[in-house]
């Protein structure tokens, strides 16, 4: 027993350290969860957020997405899980109190629902690469 509880520790040991795993301390990470699930949603409408193209303001861009996503997507989706809803939760957590509006949502072309959540997910990775530095 004490053999097997010591090649399990080397085993452990050998992959954290070969992973290069850091640890995620005083990182504000957002969870991206519900992304793939909302995907799944069918929607009658598109929406404005091209966010790819945004660096000075994705503060705004993160703005703009739950005004969307809290506005047109939970009247206009068929979401019967609520997943929209939590996700919009996640992203509150992320969001400043009070953002400075640097770019406007209306005047980003409107997107699929699809393709809105994948520039949003994008989004969300630049912002928990950007928050883990």
């Amino acid at each position: 027993m004490e053999h097997f509880m010591r090649i399990a520790f080397w085993i452990f040991t050998l992959s954290v350290t070969l992973s290069d795993c850091h640890p995620i301390s005083g990182c504000n990470f957002i969870p991206d969860f519900n992304i793939e699930f909302m995907k799944k949603l069918t929607c009658v409408s598109n929406f404005l957020p091209n966010i790819l193209n945004i660096f000075k303001c994705h503060q705004s861009a993160l703005e703009c997405i739950y005004i969307e996503l809290n506005g047109t997507a939970q009247h206009e989706c068929d979401d019967p899980e609520r997943r929209i809803e939590e996700g919009l939760e996640a992203l509150k957590r992320k969001m400043p109190n009070n953002t400075p509006s640097a770019c406007a949502c209306e005047k980003w072309p409107q997107k699929s629902f699809t393709e809105f959540l994948e520039r949003y997910k994008s989004l969300l990775e630049k912002e928990n690469a950007k928050s883990c530095r």
